[in-house]
């Protein structure tokens, strides 16, 4: 008998080291970049996204439908001052850029738009965008979306 009240405290102890030993952080897990937007009343959802700078700027925060940056059916890009976390304005004639471009390049550029981004930890950036856009038509259209988890390559 006391061979078997030796064996459960040992047996359960061992069941709690393995369920100790089993479980993970999940900080390195692979994290997945999401780009989603709205332009002129259609959904779109990028297959491709990042954020980038040569170290002096323009800091630049791209997206795309297509196979690369420059094969693509939908673009949009963000030209900013920085990738600090804030609210970034566009407007025509300043610094600041939002693009949208269908291939072969047809622009429609900013003309008051607004981006916040919300984190940058990690070399990832999230946010969100909205505002309108012209692309040289009599009627400006509006643009919305999110990017989480967008990471800055050098």
């Amino acid at each position: 008998m006391t061979k078997r009240l030796f064996s459960y405290p040992v047996l359960l102890l061992l069941i709690s080291i393995s369920f100790l030993s089993c479980s993970k952080s999940d900080s390195n897990l692979p994290v997945t970049p999401s780009f989603t937007w709205t332009y002129g009343g259609i959904d779109y959802t990028a297959t491709l996204t990042e954020a980038y700078t040569n170290g002096n700027g323009p800091y630049v925060i791209a997206a795309v439908i297509g196979t690369n940056f420059f094969t693509f059916t939908k673009r949009v890009d963000f030209i900013l001052t920085s990738f600090a976390i804030g609210t970034y304005q566009f407007q025509s004639g300043t610094t600041n850029l939002v693009r949208c471009m269908d291939n072969p390049y047809i622009t429609a550029g900013s003309v008051n738009t607004t981006v916040t981004i919300t984190a940058n930890s990690n070399n990832l950036l999230s946010g969100n965008f909205s505002g309108l856009l012209n692309d040289n038509s009599p009627v400006n259209k509006p643009i919305s979306g999110t990017f989480i988890n967008v990471p800055i390559v050098n």
